[in-house]
């Protein structure tokens, strides 16, 4: 049973227990709109989730294996350097072939990590105005430069790598660094 009384102007109100209750109906109304709301944006999440792994798929069908691509282009700058292209050990290897007769893999030799001549920079001689080997540049192994960049107190051992490159450097063949080189 409601309660009601006549305002000061002659309007009717409600009692304070009418009001909560029309309140809780209101926000039970606007709880099930908010769960109907989540359960559909959830469908359609789920449908382009779906619909996306199906373009991914698609996708991946018709995209070159990466792996292939990069020894094709490795393989074509070999060639370009006038070098012989020869198959490798192993299905899909390719090795460049120099007129010494080595070789050398093309990706290696792409990179950099494999060079013809080899060691063309050991026997260069530091310019007169190059600056001094530093102590951490020793203790890391390696320095960045060119042929013509050999500082001075530059080991004998060292070798050089990835010339006309800007990664070009002087390093010790046997550093603990991680940087390798067959040449």
């Amino acid at each position: 049973m409601m309660e009601s009384y006549e305002g000061t102007y002659g309007e009717k109100k409600e009692t304070a227990g009418q009001t909560k209750r029309e309140e809780e109906i209101a926000l039970a109304v606007l709880i099930g709109l908010l769960v109907v709301a989540l359960f559909v944006l959830f469908d359609a999440f789920s449908l382009a989730l779906s619909h996306d792994e199906g373009v991914q798929e698609q996708h991946a069908a018709q995209v070159p294996n990466t792996a292939n691509a990069s020894i094709d282009l490795a393989s074509s700058y070999c060639k370009k350097q006038g070098y012989q292209l020869s198959s490798g050990s192993g299905p899909g290897e390719a090795v460049c072939v120099f007129p010494d007769g080595s070789k050398c893999e093309v990706l290696a030799f792409f990179r950099g990590s494999c060079q013809y001549p080899k060691n063309k920079c050991t026997d260069i001689s530091p310019a007169s105005n190059a600056p001094a080997l530093t102590g951490k540049e020793l203790d890391k192994g390696w320095y960045f430069g060119s042929c013509n960049q050999k500082k001075k107190n530059t080991p004998g051992d060292w070798a050089h790598l990835m010339e006309g490159t800007r990664s070009a450097m002087w390093y010790r063949p046997s550093n603990e660094t991680g940087v390798s080189c067959d040449c």
